[in-house]
């Protein structure tokens, strides 16, 4: 009888410790939280870069002004009935397969505060064969002009609208005429494609034909 109740007993204790084990019981494993996936951060899309507009460059006194310069194609700068009054292909009759709505005299006009003056007029032409520009005439008159005569164009040139607006850095992919001011602190060169229809450049290419 003794050995029936020590059995119960064992079998009695197995299922005690059992059941904590089934019921109770968890593995460390089981209690700890499932890991979160890592969310992947996107790079943020870098702002898009803008050439920046460079500023007009300072302005420039009249009295600082040493020598205006002109130097263009514009074939309207040239008087009524002057041969470079026309367009490259009126002059050269279309003989070299170049087209040009220019014309083909280029010239350079200096004005200098001392009264002196100078211009020079090159005529160009395009060799097939050799595949290069040329000049093929050449012509240079030297003046003078009297010190109002000066200022008055320095004024007007200086407080020109596309003057005062153009700063050197800017880069134009086409142009026709370049007109320089040198002045005590340096240069200022405003170029553009110059027509009838360049108002604001216009005048200042104006006022140097009529100086002319």
């Amino acid at each position: 009888m003794t050995i029936i109740l020590a059995a119960i007993a064992g079998a009695l204790g197995a299922l005690v410790v059992c059941t904590f084990f089934f019921f109770y019981y968890k593995p460390a494993a089981q209690n700890a939280e499932t890991p979160k996936p890592i969310m992947k951060q996107e790079e943020p899309t870098p702002p898009k870069r803008t050439e920046p507009i460079p500023p007009p460059s300072e302005d420039v006194n009249a009295s600082d002004v040493e020598a205006l310069t002109i130097e263009t194609v514009y074939k309207n700068f040239y008087a009524e009935g002057s041969k470079c009054r026309q367009t490259y292909n009126e002059y050269f009759k279309n003989t070299d397969g170049v087209g040009s709505s220019s014309s083909p005299c280029s010239v350079k006009l200096t004005f200098n505060r001392d009264g002196s003056a100078e211009k020079t007029i090159e005529v160009h032409s395009y060799e097939k064969d050799a595949k290069q520009w040329r000049v093929v005439e050449k012509s240079v008159w030297k003046s003078k002009v009297s010190e109002a005569e000066f200022k008055e164009l320095a004024q007007l040139i200086v407080n020109n609208d596309a003057f005062k607006a153009w700063n050197d850095m800017t880069l134009i992919n086409v142009s026709n005429c370049k007109i320089t001011v040198r002045h005590t602190s340096g240069t200022k060169s405003p170029m553009s494609n110059v027509d009838e229809k360049a108002t604001a450049y216009l005048p200042m290419v104006e006022a140097f034909k009529k100086l002319d």
